[in-house]
């Protein structure tokens, strides 16, 4: 039978969001040192043999509204050579090979880019946020790598329990959207609709102690009142040994005031991930499963509209911690890993997201945010502030 999964309301919101801000895609960037130029047939030729282990890297969308699924039956990934010869990896300038759209329809959710000609050698592996989440693009990535190096590739199943089925299992209510109370963390700023969204990247060297902690309450002193963040989490730790790529991601949201002890802060976040409180985002979502996309397009732009405008936003700041990144596990032959860092996918209702990764000489941090917010060196210099905070930590 051909591996399939019900779409779930969450993933319904993604591809709304892909709609209205294309791409909605999860980019995970791999820098290293190489060799020898990539053999475009062997990267390949690796990617036929990870198909049978990880059937989520060919999905595509059937069906519509309450019968949405996902089908492993589309076209694999695509690995293609790009030229890097005008980027540096710390922002979207020289890069526009990450802004091309992926097509969930026509089942090409997923692509490998091989960067050249660049000074540092780069791998992107880029998937569509509402068929992959970050956990399961780093188990991708791992495939690939583990088939380039000739060991089994681990498996990762795509038609396992969704989201919905996860949450459902957590002793909580589904939530409604928030209301838009919520500064974003550039001061005194409104902005348009439609100038797109850009990103930029920092590294902390050395140790970093409860970087989400210390990145909430730094949010919540930028913005300079009571705010919301949304803290993603990853909805596996319910079945322990579950190896999944699909979109298993809930929302936290976390109250953060900024006169609050960075202790605190912590003990809340932990207390929140504990009590499963993320599980409320995703059966909240459930509902959207039965409107139609156009409408839900409509909306969105709406309310971002709206939120851009009027300066508040239904969530200060989106802030992800993919953890320590095992980089042997991202290296072969002819190519050793030395940095990986996600590009968070971006959206005009989203004032600011910010992914960390970490490995064993730092933390990476990039994020994204709508242009209008983002320009004139407002995001530099709030990346700047944060990135501050987690030094001193």
């Amino acid at each position: 039978m051909t591996d399939n999964r019900p779409l779930s309301g969450v993933e319904r919101l993604w591809l709304a969001a892909d709609r209205i801000a294309p791409p909605f895609v999860n980019q995970m960037v791999i820098e290293g040192t190489s060799s020898r130029p990539a053999d475009l047939g062997r990267w390949r030729r690796a990617v036929t043999r990870i198909l049978p282990a990880q059937p989520g890297c060919k999905v595509r969308l059937a069906g519509s509204l309450r019968r949405s699924r996902w089908v492993a039956d589309g076209r694999p990934p695509r690995v293609v050579e790009v030229d890097g010869s005008l980027w540096d990896g710390l922002s979207p300038a020289g890069a526009p090979f990450l802004t091309r759209p992926l097509s969930p329809r026509a089942g090409r959710t997923v692509e490998i880019l091989l960067v050249r000609h660049a000074d540092t050698p780069r791998v992107v592996v880029r998937t569509h946020h509402a068929a992959l989440d970050g956990r399961g693009t780093a188990l991708l990535a791992e495939g690939l790598f583990a088939s380039l190096r000739g060991d089994p590739v681990p498996a990762a199943t795509s038609s396992g329990p969704t989201d919905f089925e996860l949450a459902a299992e957590l002793d909580v209510k589904a939530e409604q959207a928030p209301e838009r109370d919520c500064l974003p963390p550039f001061r005194g700023v409104t902005a348009g609709f439609g100038a797109g969204v850009t990103w930029l990247r920092r590294r902390v060297d050395g140790p970093v102690r409860r970087p989400l902690a210390v990145m909430a309450l730094a949010v919540a002193r930028a913005v300079g009142e009571p705010c919301r963040v949304d803290v993603p989490v990853d909805l596996r730790r319910q079945r322990p040994g579950l190896s999944s790529s699909a979109n298993l991601t809930g929302l936290l949201r976390l109250r953060v005031d900024p006169s609050s002890a960075l202790e605190a802060v912590d003990r809340d976040l932990q207390r929140g991930v504990r009590e499963g409180e993320a599980g409320a985002f995703v059966l909240g979502a459930d509902q959207v499963r039965g409107i139609p996309m156009g409408l839900m397009i409509r909306g969105g732009r709406d309310a971002a509209r709206h939120s851009l405008s009027l300066g508040r936003f239904e969530t200060s700041a989106t802030l992800s911690n993919l953890g320590r990144i095992d980089l042997a596990r991202l290296s072969c032959p002819e190519f050793r890993a030395r940095r990986a860092f996600f590009v968070p996918p971006g959206s005009p209702g989203l004032p600011l997201f910010v992914a960390m990764t970490g490995d064993p000489e730092g933390v990476e941090v990039c994020a994204s945010a709508p242009v209008g917010l983002a320009s004139d060196g407002r995001l530099a210099a709030l990346l700047d502030e944060l990135v501050a905070r987690l030094r001193a930590s």
